[in-house]
């Protein structure tokens, strides 16, 4: 009994996570395709179902925050049913890819679709969209005089709003400024915006623009795609809060994106190939950009027009986005030095 309780947290753990099929008419174990996903959007879910309807193939969800999933593979091990891991960030693509949780796609279709650096180098896993870390401020003030995010920390710029560090778009972001910069000077520039913060950290990003929209502060960092959901919101002040914030892409616009990889284990590969490759269609691509207002991956897809109306925005630097995995305990350790909770 006591050896029982032990585990028995364990078990609750991986009861809770929950698992959606979406069915295409067969009951056919080798018709299905296990998709392990941190995403959680409406629109996922009704890409999902077309992909089962033209394909006859069944998806079945797991849902769950990036790590609770990684830790489920782990412990599943070779037995894993895991076929297509996605979640919202580099920095976890390659954790799984670190922890050999992933295997190469090895399919040209899938990855001459993405140009570099949207995909891993080894092809271990392949961007669905991308999505960027920017900057919003009150239209009632003057704009804000940032060029870069390094003018966040050392011009005339105060009262910041941003979530905590804790959460993997800022670790992502402090590890850019890591990889181009180095780490000394990305100690000072988190010592000095920690600084300059409005209020404690909380909150997700949609808060972060309600508070700016407030004049509760000035500038707040934010993922551009929770602006266009706000414009969008069927919350008329939310919508209104959307409309009324200026955007900046800085110059150096840290672009990440939400990615897919196939597991290693993956009892279903030529599935987890189509399901990827349905996903990186051009119609499907625009679906993600006009309905989460995401920047497609693949370049002959068409930008959503009010991701076009926030003009001639970015252009990465970094040749591999791994980096953000390479120096996310770096960037977490400098997060905590200097109080960025």
């Amino acid at each position: 009994m006591k050896q029982f309780n032990t585990y028995l947290p364990f078990f609750l753990f991986l009861c809770i996570i929950p698992v959606l099929s979406y069915a295409a008419g067969s009951s056919d174990t080798s018709s299905v395709v296990n998709v392990y996903t941190t995403r959680h959007y409406e629109a996922d879910a009704e890409l999902y179902k077309q992909f089962s309807d033209e394909h006859k193939i069944q998806v079945n969800l797991v849902q769950g925050k990036a790590d609770e999933l990684i830790q489920r593979i782990r412990v599943e091990g070779d037995k894993s049913e895991m076929d297509v891991f996605i979640v919202t960030d580099v920095g976890r693509l390659y954790r799984a890819k670190s922890l050999n949780l992933l295997s190469p796609i090895q399919d040209q279709k899938i990855l001459s679709r993405v140009v570099s650096p949207y995909k891993d180098p080894e092809g271990m896993w392949i961007a669905l969209t991308k999505r960027t870390r920017i900057v919003v401020y009150n239209t009632n003030n003057p704009r804000p005089p940032i060029q870069s995010y390094l003018d966040l920390a050392y011009n005339d710029v105060g009262n910041i709003f941003t979530r905590s560090s804790g959460h993997v778009y800022n670790i992502s972001l402090v590890s850019q400024i890591i990889d181009q910069y180095g780490s000394d000077a990305a100690s000072k520039w988190v010592q000095n915006i920690t600084r300059k913060f409005a209020r404690k950290p909380q909150g997700n990003d949609r808060d972060q623009i309600r508070a700016v929209y407030e004049s509760k502060g000035d500038v707040a960092i934010v993922n551009s795609y929770y602006l266009g959901l706000l414009i969008h919101s069927p919350d008329d002040y939310d919508a209104m809060v959307g409309r009324n914030v200026g955007i900046i892409f800085p110059q150096d616009t840290h672009v990440n994106v939400s990615g897919a990889g196939i597991g290693a284990s993956s009892p279903n590969r030529e599935n987890a190939k189509a399901l990827l490759s349905f996903l990186l269609r051009k119609d499907i691509q625009e679906r993600y950009s006009a309905t989460n207002y995401e920047f497609p991956a693949v370049q002959d897809a068409k930008v959503d027009d009010l991701l076009l109306s926030w003009g001639d925005f970015f252009e990465y630097q970094t040749k591999d986005l791994n980096v953000y995995g390479e120096f996310s305990a770096e960037a977490t350790r400098l997060a905590d030095l200097h109080g960025w909770n």
